[in-house]
């Protein structure tokens, strides 16, 4: 496969960041990588860790977790606000950008 393809998938299937880890260019994966972790953290912090809690604390009361339930004492808690729906925004605009760039950049002559 040609150094283009290669780096197009692993930003795709592994991680963006990691096509321009390949292709040697470490400081413009980090421009890819630290928001995407940054959102993912974000992410993980103020929803699923609280979706998390409710689902143990049903199981332990013998109660059978339901998702929708979950969900929407979620939206009640506030836990599933704009600023959320954004930090997925970012990874996904992390993620198509970090492709798209590590296909271009590929398609370059190798640097020395």
């Amino acid at each position: 496969m040609s150094r283009s393809t290669n780096a197009l998938l692993l930003s795709l299937l592994v991680f963006p960041g990691a096509g321009h880890v390949f292709l040697k260019r470490r400081g413009r994966a980090l421009a890819f990588i630290v928001p995407t972790v940054g959102a993912a953290l974000y992410i993980v912090r103020t929803v699923i860790g609280p979706a998390t809690e409710m689902a143990n604390r049903l199981v332990s009361e013998g109660a059978i977790p339901d998702p929708l339930a979950i969900a929407a004492q979620l939206e009640r808690a506030g836990t599933t606000s704009g600023v959320v729906e954004l930090a997925v925004y970012v990874m996904l605009a992390c993620w198509v950008g970090a492709a798209l760039d590590a296909w271009l950049l590929g398609r370059q002559p190798a640097r020395r």
